[in-house]
């Protein structure tokens, strides 16, 4: 694979395999501007209605958006294969209370059916409260509607106490 690599960022410009970024490191405003730019010109490259590409970005800004406000550095990854098939990956580490309160925050988001995910979601934006951890998983509600119910998370145990949470949205063509 042709790897261009500069220290915290590996561009993967292979056009047989589709076009894609990875950045791992801290998460602040400079960095986040960057990463918010080459996502933008990566998706207004595309052949995607606006519909597609509105959500791919929502789920973008909310993902860099958590890094940076939950966990101050972390691993970004952005792909968009020939095939029109994208995906946005995020992970960080968390400790055993975030694991927690995360792993509570996608339940709730993942046990509303799919079909009533606008309904919850507007509920929310009326009564929902804030919580320590941060939002009322609206943010988590949103990325599963815009990548209609392609939002995948997972915990790696990683250090005594602590875990790696991996994030994955997928887009189909």
């Amino acid at each position: 694979m042709n790897v261009i690599s500069n220290h915290n960022v590996a561009f993967l410009p292979r056009l047989d395999q589709g076009v894609g970024f990875e950045y791992c490191g801290r998460m602040k405003g400079h960095t986040v501007e960057t990463l918010l730019k080459w996502t933008e010109t990566l998706v207004k490259a595309q052949p995607w209605s606006v519909s597609k590409r509105k959500r791919f970005l929502r789920c973008m800004i909310e993902l860099i958006q958590n890094l940076s406000k939950h966990g101050h550095e972390g691993r970004f990854c952005c792909h968009v294969a020939t095939n029109g098939l994208a995906s946005l990956m995020s992970s960080n580490v968390v400790n055993a209370a975030q694991k927690q309160h995360l792993e509570e925050a996608l339940t709730k988001a993942q046990s509303t059916a799919f079909v009533d995910l606008k309904a919850e979601k507007l509920d929310k934006l009326v009564h929902g409260q804030r919580t320590q951890g941060g939002g009322a998983g609206l943010g988590l509600m949103d990325m599963r509607a815009c990548s209609n119910d392609n939002l995948r998370s997972e915990f790696l145990p990683c250090d005594e106490g602590s875990f790696i949470f991996e994030l994955t949205i997928a887009f189909p063509s």
